[in-house]
């Protein structure tokens, strides 16, 4: 009898356990966006930045000075936590500040645009 309590208990904590929410809670993977793909992350100046989709002429931003360039780009469903790091920049890409506001930064991209990262 004392085994059948013991079983039921430990099924009913497994079940508890395994169905929890907070299990999923990774602070290292990216969310998707609401279309299902990845959002595209910047980890730069101690700040995760993402892409907001346009360009530095599209959101009248002028450029500043270069920060640096990318150091590793991580694989997509990864959140970058290093300095210079990116889930979606080419190793290389260069980065700029923007004059007037320090919470953007712009990639620049092979076309010679500027990709805004907020």
């Amino acid at each position: 009898m004392k085994i059948v309590k013991v079983f039921l208990v430990l099924s009913v904590l497994l079940s508890i356990t395994g169905c929890s929410p907070l299990v999923n809670n990774n602070p290292t993977k990216v969310e998707t966006s609401s279309n299902g793909s990845y959002k595209a992350l910047l980890f730069v100046n101690g700040m995760e930045l993402q892409s907001v989709g346009h360009t530095a002429n599209e959101s009248e931003l002028v450029v500043g000075e270069f920060i640096g360039a990318v150091n590793e780009k991580v694989d997509i469903e990864i959140r970058p936590s290093d300095e210079l790091t990116s889930n979606y920049l080419e190793e290389g890409t260069e980065i700029y500040s923007v004059e007037g506001n320090t919470k953007i930064v712009l990639a620049k991209k092979e076309n010679g645009d500027y990709e805004v990262f907020e």
